[in-house]
């Protein structure tokens, strides 16, 4: 017998604790909801016309210039990956991104550094990521670097 968690629960536990309520459920979380922030009272150097330029040619992106998009990576494959976005954005840099989705950390960690940018090739760049990128959790209100949220995917 699965045992129930109140749902008020939720908004008071620690992120990386949901995994464990997740499997104590008896099932894994596979849909997030997140808003991708810079540094507080910061904005990213990219723009939305460079996003939609450096993204719109990869294999099952969707992009629009209004800032929506969807990335189907692999659309015929069995783990499929869908996120959902839409990019706000002002005085010609990206402000934030609502992002929603089932992913694997390596997509995720694709979308991050369009969003931003940048590339990074390993685990020290990786870390370098966290300095300009934060990520809430939305219904959860939690903030999480960007390492926090690919270890919480895998």
């Amino acid at each position: 017998m699965r045992s129930k968690i109140d749902p008020k629960e939720l908004r008071s536990i620690a992120i990386p604790n949901l995994t464990a309520i997740s499997k104590k459920c008896g099932k894994r979380l596979k849909t997030v909801h997140i808003h991708a922030l810079p540094p507080t009272g910061a904005r990213f150097d990219q723009s939305l016309e460079s996003f939609v330029e450096d993204t719109s040619r990869w294999p099952g992106m969707f992009v629009e210039m209004d800032g929506s998009f969807v990335w189907v990576e692999a659309p015929h494959s069995e783990s499929r990956s869908q996120i959902d976005g839409m990019i706000y954005d002002r005085n010609s840099t990206i402000e934030y991104v609502d992002l929603k989705g089932t992913a694997t950390s390596d997509c995720w960690l694709t979308l991050f550094q369009a969003i931003l940018g940048k590339t990074c090739s390993d685990m020290e760049n990786l870390s370098r990521l966290n300095d300009f990128m934060r990520i809430h959790t939305v219904g959860l209100g939690e903030y999480l670097t960007v390492q926090q949220f690919l270890d919480f995917v895998r």
